[in-house]
């Protein structure tokens, strides 16, 4: 199960570790949280851009969850 973060999208919806977001103008980041330190981040599809989670949410909206099974189904 991905570990939910403190935060909601702009809709009220929990956003989770590994959830698909997409925020102003079709950017689409992938939520992810550093083990070590505990930061929520949101990395884009090249891995070259992070940004706080925290600065996003007023903005983002949860558009895919990854699957409970781990199957990808």
């Amino acid at each position: 199960m991905n570990k939910p973060s403190p935060y909601t999208d702009a809709a009220g919806r929990h956003i989770c570790e590994l959830d698909a977001i997409e925020v102003k103008y079709g950017y689409r980041y992938t939520v992810h949280r550093d083990a070590a330190d505990g930061r929520w981040t949101a990395v884009d599809s090249t891995g070259h851009h992070r940004i706080a989670l925290e600065r996003l949410t007023r903005y983002c909206e949860v558009v895919q969850r990854p699957d409970a099974s781990g199957t990808g189904v």
